[in-house]
């Protein structure tokens, strides 16, 4: 397609809240208390999540001779011969298969996100204790902060993608190889590991 829609984009609300308090326990010791909080969702929106989306990795798409002017056409595998554009037999594609290539049929973005929210805990606790006389006003203080960090995720493509190869006498030629592949398409709550497997690679010839 040659026009995608306008409302493609993304978001990410976020919200911080602070409190505190400074507490005199007796005239020389005060408590500082302090909490604070964060939180941050990005997320996609306005991406199709139903139809597939289909890219012609060969061309479909009929060509014309500059100098002849003759027109040849993509040509399925039927048994038919005589057909004009088909000079090695066939029919042309139907006009729904005669794309160019690299042509897709639905806005695709691979790392769709429905939700990525973030969220940052902090508490501070601290006693001071004030002491004059040793040649001069001393101010201890001993304390503790908590610091705590979450990530929720869900990430994956925004529809299912498919990869046509269009045209008479494609031979696909394919051969195993190892690949390292993540699990993606769950909400990470911990690392997951990389997985060894082994998978096809295969090439399209005419």
């Amino acid at each position: 397609m040659s026009a995608f829609s306008h409302g493609l984009g993304w978001a990410a609300p976020n919200a911080t809240y602070n409190v505190g308090a400074d507490i005199s326990l007796t005239p020389r010791i005060v408590a500082t208390t302090r909490f604070g909080y964060f939180f941050e969702n990005y997320h996609d929106f306005g991406w199709p999540t139903t139809a597939p989306n289909l890219v012609w990795s060969t061309n479909g798409a009929p060509s014309t001779d500059p100098i002849t002017g003759i027109v040849t056409f993509v040509c399925d595998n039927s048994n038919v011969t005589g057909v004009a554009g088909c000079p090695k037999g066939g029919n042309p594609l139907p006009t729904a298969l005669a794309q160019p290539g690299s042509t897709s049929t639905t806005p695709y973005l691979s790392s769709f996100t429905l939700f990525n929210a973030n969220k940052h805990y902090q508490f501070d606790q601290n006693v001071a204790f004030f002491k004059g006389g040793w040649w001069g006003t001393h101010n201890l203080k001993v304390g503790y902060q908590l610091n705590h960090l979450t990530n929720v995720i869900d990430q994956n493509g925004n529809v299912p993608q498919a990869f046509l190869i269009v045209g008479r006498g494609i031979t696909m030629v394919c051969t195993r190889q190892p690949v390292r592949t993540t699990a993606e398409r769950h909400h990470r709550r911990q690392d997951l590991s990389a997985l060894t497997a082994s998978a096809p690679a295969c090439t399209a010839t005419r």
